[in-house]
């Protein structure tokens, strides 16, 4: 019966969250509303249009918010990325309020601003790719060091496990 429970609780609860463990929803609004208001705004015009969309954008910018002291480089451009996306959103709103708006120049705009969407996807690539390179380097590292010192490890483990060797 209890496993019944479990599988029927998993089943209500949304994708996103089932595959994040430990999702707390209230506490990621709440960051994501105190760090990045805009970006929180924005959102709340995504929650009833897409729930799914909704929470892996929420899930995103939790996570921007919580490594913003440890990866400034990745949040600046995420945020860049945002704005000019933001930007670019409504130059379209404009663009379809209907044929007076529908001018050469607010075209002109739609380039330029589609042009910043994607020198923003750019350097957010290059910020991630900045990222994920020095996580490799640091694999690499401990690579060679366990390949240098593997006998010793072993050893540390045995006399944890054991107690040291006495004679």
């Amino acid at each position: 019966m209890r496993s019944a429970l479990i599988i029927a609780f998993a089943f209500l609860l949304p994708s996103t969250a089932m595959a994040i463990p430990w999702f707390d929803q209230d506490w990621a609004e709440q960051i994501v509303a105190e760090e990045f208001p805009d970006y929180w705004a924005w959102l709340q015009q995504v929650k009833p249009r897409n729930q799914e969309r909704y929470e892996a954008q929420l899930v995103q910018g939790r996570t921007m918010a919580v490594t913003q002291d440890t990866q400034p480089e990745l949040v600046d451009a995420w945020l860049t990325h945002f704005y000019a996306l933001d930007h670019y959103r409504d130059l379209v709103k404009t663009w379809n309020t209907g044929d007076e708006a529908q001018t050469d120049a607010l075209r002109l705009q739609l380039i330029s601003a589609a042009e910043d969407v994607h020198l923003a996807v750019l350097e957010l690539f290059e910020a991630r790719q900045y990222f994920n390179q020095a996580h490799a380097d640091r694999l690499e590292l401990k690579v060679a060091d366990y390949e240098l010192n593997f006998d010793v490890y072993a050893m540390e483990t045995v006399e944890r496990t054991v107690g040291p060797v006495t004679d």
